[in-house]
């Protein structure tokens, strides 16, 4: 990941609802992330890829840290929490010192090996029994063809890693996490049938999010 191309210009022209806090309504997944994370009264909880702080400001009773290679982001986030600007796959962390992680929309900004050393690097600093959730969109199956065939989207976006469900698992188990939940969700061509559809497998191959949850 190259810290420059997140600079002002990528959060105030290109992506401008990463600093917009009034659009949770258009982004659940913010609120999903936390929900499932169980965050409780005094415990110590690390946003990696924080961005500006719309995970953190959320984080009610936790002490939450934030970190992001974004100094312009990390400066706005630093209102929510302690923020720093560090590298996901080179956290400045002891062993064993978060009771939760969150990882919301940042693995498809990362290639599988450095994704991989940010899974691990997460896996180190979590407290025995301590709870990773990690959110990204779009699906993999979704987002190849569409970036393909939108390069100016990518270039926007800074998304270089659309992962298909069973890929994260997989990256999630080398990094030791069993998965305590994993669903796909938000079907991008058929969403008013999401419900309809039974069957788990066929949802990774229709829905746009992953939202998984793993255990250390």
């Amino acid at each position: 990941m190259d810290a420059k191309v997140y600079d002002e210009e990528y959060f105030g022209l290109k992506q401008p609802q990463l600093v917009d806090f009034q659009s949770y309504d258009e982004e659940p997944w913010y609120f999903e992330a936390i929900k499932e994370l169980g965050v409780v009264e005094g415990k110590a909880v690390l946003d990696i890829g924080c961005g500006a702080g719309k995970a953190m400001q959320l984080i009610k009773g936790a002490s939450v840290i934030g970190i992001d290679i974004a100094r312009f982001a990390v400066n706005i986030a630093s209102q929510f929490g302690a923020s720093l600007v560090a590298s996901a796959a080179a956290l400045p962390f002891k062993d064993d010192t978060f009771e939760g992680v969150l990882m919301v929309d940042i693995v498809e900004h990362l290639l599988d090996q450095e994704l991989l050393r940010a899974l691990k690097e997460a896996h180190r600093v979590l407290k025995k029994g301590g709870r990773i959730v990690v959110h990204t969109q779009p699906n993999g199956l979704f987002g190849r063809p569409f970036y393909f065939f939108n390069r100016r989207r990518l270039r926007e976006t800074g998304h270089i890693n659309a992962l298909p469900p069973w890929k994260l698992k997989s990256l999630l188990e080398k990094s030791y996490f069993p998965i305590q939940r994993f669903y796909v969700k938000d079907f991008i061509l058929v969403r008013r049938l999401e419900k309809s559809f039974k069957s788990e497998t066929f949802k990774q191959f229709l829905g746009n999010r992953i939202i998984a949850v793993g255990q250390k």
